[in-house]
């Protein structure tokens, strides 16, 4: 079949016997968001022990690498505890390792272990609540007993505290076993080829980063007819229509490896507190860059100020991002915010080519692709999911009782 026959779709399959039947060199990146290999909530389709994990990601990294054209590019997130499983798997399937993304957030939900309440709880000794705690989101922790909402609508979490028992808990008391997440990995991988990259970039549309449209911070200004900014540029035409273009805007921040949740961004500059950058300033190594040594390099300010989240890309999931404004019921466990993975998208790719993933979920990337003016072909094993992704990508789910109930689908005319 003709990769066309496949595109703008959401494929209720499993994604290792569908990636075979797609054309060879017919695809342009995969952006995708797989299982962690960390039994994530009790779910059975991300258990796995860590060498099986590596040899599941090889699997699916293989049967990507076949699909991609020469010079296409991977971006795939990771888990803390088993990014470097991944990383080796898609290594081990062929693919060259470009680069290693870090996507930042404050809202990771610790896990760990009290040790005092586990030796209290072994000794069958009863611990005396000393008060309670109401603790916002995203600082809830492990343990509490309610979720309950805020005086501005956000979930905060509600947890006794309580004392040690006995004498060995007392010793142990504020020990933990783990930290509390707040980082995932995106592996940046390339498709081998052969000769020089310009003539990859010319010869399969890939190879190449899209580096001036993913450039960070920028104001919108007006040059002409092209309105530059953090986006592809916007032309005017004389039909009076706009249309994208995937120009170079020269305006904002090299985009860097490091990427920011908002809640993560906030907290940083509330740190750090407000800086401010000139036309020529020397930047410090332990922040800007490769500099040996501890010494500054120097470069071109921007004569803004603000604090060091600034300098890279932040984005936050919303409920109604989530829901399509409340008409999808999307209760999927990893949902992934839009904002990065367009990012992402756009980071990999032209208007118009192809962004594969295989493993949609309730289809973020394909939103994403759809949005920013690229084909998508996302694969997703769970009917139920399939179907939130088709209808959070403007498509007709198969069952629409999988994303609406009667009343939504009456208000909005049914599919």
């Amino acid at each position: 079949m003709d990769i066309n026959d496949y595109t703008d779709q959401i494929h209720t399959a499993d994604s290792m016997e569908l990636l075979e039947e797609l054309p060879e060199n017919s695809v342009h990146a995969v952006v995708t968001d797989p299982p962690y290999g960390l039994a994530f909530m009790g779910r059975d389709w991300d258990d796995f022990d860590p060498r099986e994990y590596q040899t599941f990601c090889e699997n699916w990294a293989r049967r990507c690498l076949r699909v991609l054209k020469p010079g296409g590019h991977l971006l795939a997130f990771s888990g803390n505890r088993t990014h470097h499983r991944a990383f080796a798997g898609v290594e081990d399937a062929g693919f060259e390792i470009r680069d290693t993304l870090t996507w930042h957030y404050g809202s990771g939900f610790p896990k760990a272990t009290d040790m005092g309440k586990a030796i209290d709880k072994r000794a069958d000794a009863e611990r005396e609540v000393v008060r309670e705690h109401h603790q916002a989101e995203p600082e809830r922790q492990e343990g509490g007993n309610s979720l309950e909402g805020s005086k501005d609508g956000s979930l905060s979490w509600h947890y006794d505290v309580t004392a040690p028992a006995t004498d060995a808990a007392k010793k142990w008391d504020g020990w933990k076993t783990g930290l509390k997440p707040a980082t995932e990995y995106v592996v940046m991988a390339r498709k081998p080829f052969d000769g020089a990259a310009v003539d990859c970039v010319q010869a399969h549309g890939t190879g190449a980063l899209n580096i001036e449209a993913c450039r960070v911070g920028s104001e919108t200004i007006e040059t002409g007819n092209a309105y530059a900014g953090n986006d592809e540029m916007r032309y005017n035409w004389n039909d009076g229509t706009e249309k994208e273009h995937d120009g170079n805007t020269y305006e904002g921040r090299y985009p860097s490896n490091v990427v920011f949740h908002e809640d993560a961004a906030a907290r940083l500059d509330a740190e750090v507190g407000e800086l401010e950058t000139g036309d020529d300033v020397t930047r410090s190594a332990s922040i800007w860059g490769n500099a040996s040594d501890g010494d500054g390099m120097e470069g071109v300010g921007y004569e803004d100020s603000g604090g060091p989240s600034r300098y890279f890309y932040t984005s936050k999931a919303s409920k109604s991002e989530r829901t399509e404004d409340g008409t999808i019921d999307n209760a999927h466990p990893t949902v992934k915010p839009q904002d990065p993975m367009a990012w992402l998208v756009r980071l990999v790719t032209r208007q118009d080519q192809i962004v594969l993933d295989p493993f949609a979920g309730s289809g973020t990337t394909c939103k994403a692709a759809k949005g920013k003016h690229r084909r998508f072909i996302g694969i997703e094993r769970q009917a139920q999911w399939a179907d939130v992704a088709r209808a959070r990508c403007g498509l007709a789910p198969k069952d629409p009782s999988h994303v609406m109930d009667d009343e939504q689908q009456s208000t909005l005319g049914g599919y």
